[in-house]
């Protein structure tokens, strides 16, 4: 269906205007306006899916009842129109987008039918065939919502609003005696990298923070660094039980060997590897709202110059005393997601 709205949009297609112009004796009248009432008009792409009586309907039909202006303009400007419409919900959004390959489509095969198999075209028919396949391309995108067969029934959904987002609470969990746990953060602005972590004990206390800068590199290469930073400090300075979070999970996963290491920071988790495996350390992944602490230390890294390391609280810039607190007293964050488009669900009242 997609890559015969594009022939549509390029005029790639054999209406019967081309096929005469190649000198084959063929009627050059539309095919799907002789059935209707209509007196027929020259077949071209343009009248075809867009000018002609016939896919005129269609597109008011469906189009129109949508508020999207269909008349007097172009195939491709019209297509724009549909996909750049406003929409209240994503399956609304969807339908913009699928729509105009649906109807495109049954123009098409209306034709075909109505030349080679000497169908009647049909309006109803038409109708029919473009609410079914969008209800049933609904079905498949949004497995929990019934949309209905009929276009009427598929319209309610347009003015319904859901939840798209989902939330969960989110708080900093403190180590388990006598462990320290160490955040790490990573942060890369025009290739400029730098690094950031806290080391806290079973309290929620700080031990050290710090703010490193890591040269020339990636976003990974940064959140590796950063963690083996933090994991060096540790176990120089005494500490061997050692809980270690990132919010990356392509690092936590390349550490744990579930993922394939990409090859920039290869050299940098071998490392952390040896560490995990010759020390009593562990890493986990963990949500962002439960790193702030080092993401606002990685963001610190940009504006200094080499390392810079908080041995007590008073040193710390105001802010990160702040989130450190929060932290410390188990306050709550809320992390927003967006559900998945298979879990939207809509109860008709």
């Amino acid at each position: 269906m997609s890559f015969m709205a594009w022939r549509a949009i390029h005029n790639r297609v054999s209406t019967n205007d081309k096929v005469n112009r190649l000198g084959i004796d063929n009627d050059i009248m539309c095919s799907c306006c002789k059935g209707n009432g209509i007196i027929p008009g020259q077949e071209t792409a343009n009248h075809l899916f867009y000018d002609g009586q016939y896919a005129q309907r269609i597109w008011g039909h469906f189009v129109g009842n949508l508020g999207i202006d269909y008349r007097n303009t172009n195939l491709r400007t019209l297509l724009l129109r549909c996909w750049n419409h406003k929409a209240k919900n994503p399956i609304a959004s969807y339908i913009h987008k699928a729509l105009p390959t649906i109807i495109i489509w049954e123009l098409w095969r209306s034709r075909c039918s109505s030349k080679f198999d000497m169908e009647n075209p049909s309006f109803q028919r038409s109708k029919d065939f473009i609410s079914f396949n969008i209800s049933q391309l609904i079905r498949t995108q949004f497995k929990k919502i019934d949309s209905g067969n009929t276009w009427e029934e598929i319209c309610t959904l347009y003015e319904v609003s859901m939840n798209v987002n989902s939330f969960i609470v989110v708080t900093w969990l403190k180590p388990p005696l006598p462990s320290v746990k160490l955040n790490s953060d990573g942060s890369c602005i025009n290739g400029k990298c730098g690094g950031g972590g806290v080391v806290r004990n079973w309290k929620g206390k700080l031990i050290m923070a710090y703010s490193i800068s890591l040269g020339q590199g990636t976003s990974s290469e940064a959140e590796a660094g950063a963690l083996l930073f933090g994991l060096d400090w540790c176990i120089n300075n005494g500490f061997n039980s050692i809980v270690g979070e990132t919010d990356s999970l392509l690092l936590q996963n390349s550490i744990r060997g579930t993922w394939e290491i990409p090859w920039k920071i290869k050299d940098t988790v071998d490392k952390i590897r040896i560490l995990v495996n010759s020390h009593d350390i562990s890493t986990r992944h963990c949500y962002r709202e439960a790193n702030k602490v080092a993401d606002r230390l990685a963001a610190q890294s940009h504006s200094q110059d080499g390392l810079c390391i908080f041995n007590t609280f008073a040193s710390l810039p105001e802010q990160i005393r702040g989130l450190l607190n929060t932290d410390r007293w188990n306050l709550p964050s809320i992390r927003v997601k967006k559900k998945n488009a298979r879990m939207l669900t809509y109860d008709p009242p």
